[in-house]
């Protein structure tokens, strides 16, 4: 059978690639796509998987080249008589939040897959013989309102579910459209928040990572030695850099995320255990009529940026002598004023998306996250300290 991930090659993309590839006996070929052919993964990575990796051409603002995706995705071997293509993964987004503002309708094309949805159903709705595949689509926590801490995906507080801001907007709408145009019982819908990891697999993302951006202020200590006299060093204020202590996620591991999504693929294709995916695909003992196959999908600690900071630093041996906290809802600053609003908090409660993740995995802490996604820093430290 095959898979095809949209937006293949940006960061949560070609962790998932990645992984999809190791499924050597249930996955024939890794279909994805991007945006130009400047964007494509390496050739050598083509190279060393063959005809397994498949990369298409597609602009999801206009749906030039989707319909042509989806049917080239559809073909080939078959098994036990069903179409190929099992499963759709859209990571496909316009996720900067300044780009949203300046061209919210462009944000809301791109981010809601209107023509891969449309092209889906085309080839497997009403009339077809074969079941559409399971859509997996990345929505954000940006789609609340920040005003509440915790939130959960049938949250009632008064308008827990309005974003403040064009990318949140965008994402809202994605979700509502997926939720009345494709089969419900074939869709997950992962809200996510700071996804965290190293840089990805295969190339690098043109946009910087926040931990990379927190080891840059408080670089890891690779010299063995406590980070206490470092800390005495005075450093003036202009040059420290603020974190916020007012603004609240959920930082969720990369590994947990594309775990998940794989997880829900072999329940849906019934190569894990048998299941009736005619119910509502996750909860236990079916669904009701009011089900809706949103989860968010958050990692297990709510913490602001400048926890982040502190747990870093503290797990890294590094200081923190550059970075200092502020309060975002008292900075004044024209460069404060200027940026585009984001959520206060915006953390989630993820009860029920662990439930996805019955198989045994646990969402990793922020400690964990770090120490994925910083070995080369720290085989430097434990190899001086030994």
């Amino acid at each position: 059978m095959n898979v095809l991930v949209s937006g293949g090659s940006g960061y949560l993309g070609q962790f998932l690639i990645e992984r999809l590839l190791t499924l050597n006996k249930e996955i024939n070929a890794v279909h994805y796509t991007c945006s130009s052919e400047s964007s494509k993964l390496p050739e050598s990575v083509h190279e060393q998987h063959k005809r397994r990796l498949v990369c298409h051409v597609c602009d999801f603002e206009t749906g030039a080249g989707v319909e042509e995706c989806v049917e080239k995705a559809s073909k080939g071997e078959y098994l036990e008589g069903n179409k190929n293509l099992k499963l759709v993964v859209n990571c496909t987004a316009l996720s900067q939040p300044k780009q949203c503002e300046e061209n919210e309708e462009k944000a809301r094309k791109i981010n809601a897959p209107t023509h891969l949805c449309e092209a889906l159903m085309r080839k497997y709705g009403k009339g077809s013989e074969e079941r559409v595949p399971l859509l997996v689509h990345m929505s954000t926590d940006q789609v609340f309102c920040g005003s509440y801490s915790n939130t959960r995906e049938d949250d009632a507080r008064e308008k827990a579910f309005e974003p403040i801001n064009a990318y949140g907007r965008s994402k809202k709408y994605a979700e509502s459209y997926l939720l009345e145009n494709y089969d419900k019982n074939a869709l997950v819908i992962l809200r996510s928040s700071v996804i965290t990891g190293p840089q990805p697999p295969y190339r690098r993302v043109d946009r910087p990572l926040f931990l990379d951006f927190i080891a840059k202020t408080c670089p890891p200590n690779t010299r063995g030695q406590s980070a206490e006299g470092e800390e005495k060093e005075e450093v003036k204020d202009e040059n420290a850099v603020e974190f916020w202590t007012d603004e609240f996620r959920n930082p969720v591991s990369r590994i947990d995320l594309t775990e998940a999504i794989v997880y829900c693929f072999e329940i849906f294709v019934g190569l894990r255990r048998k299941r009736d995916v005619s119910a509502f695909l996750f909860e236990e003992g079916g669904g009701s009529s009011d089900s809706t196959p949103i989860y968010h999908a958050g990692g297990p600690e709510r913490l602001s940026r400048y926890d982040m900071v502190t747990i870093f630093c503290n797990t890294m041996r590094a200081s923190k002598k550059r970075a200092k906290p502020a309060e975002k809802s008292k900075t004044t600053s024209s460069s404060a004023a200027a940026v585009v609003k984001t959520p206060a908090d915006i953390s989630m409660d993820s009860t029920k998306f662990m439930t996805v993740l019955r198989n045994g995995v646990q969402l990793k802490s922020f400690q964990e996250q770090v120490l994925d996604s910083t070995t080369v820093y720290l085989s430097a430290v434990l190899g001086k300290t030994r």
